[in-house]
């Protein structure tokens, strides 16, 4: 972020803002998978880079839907050989085999829970939320990236919950503008402001009802 006066406004935003209050008070394993994928971002060893994407994936499994095409622009993007690459292919093919195999009970059980939720006005507002983030992501930073990577969170929102997902494709709508623009721009200052007054009234739900989420 550059060094500018409102990179302390973003700050206070970031940690006013409802999708991290949601990580703060529920989410336990999305929160510690996003923790572990922010620390894979900031090492620069590729052997612990290997080991925090790994451990985010097998923290919480919907990460995939991020790690999978940033890392696969990044692998088709690396100077490897064409042998190494397939190599690599193969052998992360297998990885992924191992942790769907691994997790498989888990997987289909949270698949069935999520599907049986039904499509209600909350879910479907989520399916909306997803599909805006993305879009928006695209047309701020002016790329095709966010769309490839928006994508599977996208077709994601419709099978398992959009409100699940939306959590995902906020923090993408995040990392992506900042990364290319470096700061906030006037778009990016709406959206966060909205979500801390949402943030305010999850808040508030909490401490009258005991719950952020009111049917």
């Amino acid at each position: 972020y550059k060094v500018v006066w409102h990179r302390h406004l973003f700050l206070w935003l970031i940690f006013l803002n409802y999708y991290l209050i949601v990580l703060f008070f529920s989410a336990e394993r999305l929160k510690f998978a996003l923790i572990f994928i922010l620390i894979a971002t900031i090492v620069s060893k590729t052997k612990a880079k290997i080991i925090f994407y790994l451990t985010a994936l097998f923290t919480h499994v919907q990460t995939i839907l991020l790690l999978t095409p940033y890392l696969t622009k990044i692998f088709i993007k690396s100077q490897l050989s064409l042998f190494k690459k397939i190599l690599i292919f193969f052998a992360t093919s297998l990885v992924g085999l191992g942790v769907f195999l691994s997790l498989r009970t888990h997987i289909e059980s949270k698949f069935l829970a999520y599907t049986s939720i039904g499509e209600d006005s909350s879910n479907l507002m989520g399916v909306l939320k997803t599909l805006i983030f993305v879009v928006l992501t695209s047309i701020t930073t002016k790329k095709i990236d966010p769309l490839i990577a928006g994508l599977p969170l996208i077709i994601a929102s419709f099978i398992l919950g959009g409100e699940r997902i939306s959590v995902l494709a906020f923090f993408l709508y995040l990392g992506y503008v900042i990364y290319y623009k470096r700061k906030m721009d006037i778009i990016m200052v709406i959206v966060m402001f909205y979500f801390v007054f949402t943030g305010y009234k999850f808040l508030n739900n909490i401490l009258i009802y005991g719950t952020g989420y009111l049917e």
